[in-house]
């Protein structure tokens, strides 16, 4: 497996196709208001050089830098837990490279599954980084 950055709108459209069709996935309710996004997210992904059908793209997530020391994951799709993990951890040294302390993600609180797989991954209740809390979105942290 390696990671790298999805940058052409081939690479964005296959991780679509995993985010629509994954059983393991998560996509932000909406963009947070404390900090609007300017510009795209920035997608990433852990491709498996030797796949057999030809499908090397196998996990996708997609980040936005919310301030200096804090990236939000906006979404996030994988096959399963492991390969999961093993994205959140590429993100996290990605996002600890570029300096951030935080890496956020804001899921609905109705959303069990991505809340269950977000903190088997470390991520949980953090401190007050300054994030809205509008009802509809539990923030959860994960210190890098």
């Amino acid at each position: 497996m390696v990671f790298r950055r999805l940058r052409t709108p081939v690479e964005r459209s296959a991780a679509a196709r995993l985010l629509r069709s994954g059983p393991c996935t998560f996509r932000a309710p909406a963009p947070a208001p404390a900090a609007p996004p300017t510009g795209e997210p920035e997608w990433s992904g852990l491709w498996n050089l030797t796949a057999e059908d030809g499908v090397a793209l196998t996990a996708a997530a997609a980040t936005m830098r919310l301030s200096p020391r804090m990236t939000e994951i906006r979404a996030i799709a994988a096959p399963g837990s492991a390969l999961w993990m093993r994205l959140v951890r590429e993100l996290a040294n990605a996002c600890r490279a570029q300096g951030d302390e935080w890496m956020v993600a804001g899921p609905g609180g109705s959303d069990s599954a991505a809340l269950d797989l977000l903190r088997r991954t470390g991520f949980d209740e953090g401190p007050d980084l300054g994030l809205p809390g509008n009802g509809r979105v539990v923030w959860l942290a994960l210190p890098i």
